[in-house]
């Protein structure tokens, strides 16, 4: 689709402008198109991956289930990648605990020690998106978690209601 929206666009201004600008014309509307593409994707699987989880809870599972609803949601035709998903997550939320007890210890819930469910589904979600993408490069896994969160946000404040 893209690709053909920016020759549509090259044929369309090449009669009016010429070539070399109908060509700089359609590279500016291919490279807006795929990076505006990218960004709603990206919050499409941020948005399933949260609703995933709060359809869990409004169903009555409990926080652990919901997040092994999201990970089975994501990868239902892989067992063997659902372990290897859910067995990182718990590694690593266990260290995030940790360290996050000391630097912020509001991010723990004090009767678990635990981070609290809002975090641990983050991190998941931010799990899913490295997992599926690689890390972001440095600099830009601050901007997908800030994403992250505003999602997390606006859907958590829609089951709340």
């Amino acid at each position: 689709m893209t690709i053909s929206l920016a020759g549509l666009t090259i044929f369309l201004t090449s009669n009016f402008l010429g070539i070399i600008p109908a060509i700089l014309i359609g590279v500016l509307v291919y490279y807006f198109w795929g990076r505006i593409n990218r960004k709603a994707a990206t919050i499409g699987l941020f948005e399933s991956n949260i609703n995933a989880y709060y359809t869990g809870i409004k169903s009555g599972l409990t926080h652990s289930e919901a997040i092994s609803l999201v990970i089975e949601s994501r990868y239902p035709h892989s067992p063997d990648k659902q372990k290897q998903i859910l067995d990182h997550y718990e590694e690593s939320v266990s260290g995030l605990a940790i360290v996050y007890s000391e630097h912020s210890p509001d991010l723990i819930n004090p009767k678990s020690g635990r981070l609290t469910n809002a975090e641990e589904l983050k991190f998941l979600v931010y799990l899913l998106f490295c997992q599926e993408n690689g890390d972001p490069p440095e600099g830009y896994d601050k901007v997908v978690r800030e994403n992250i969160a505003i999602t997390y946000e606006r859907i958590a404040n829609k089951y709340a209601t």
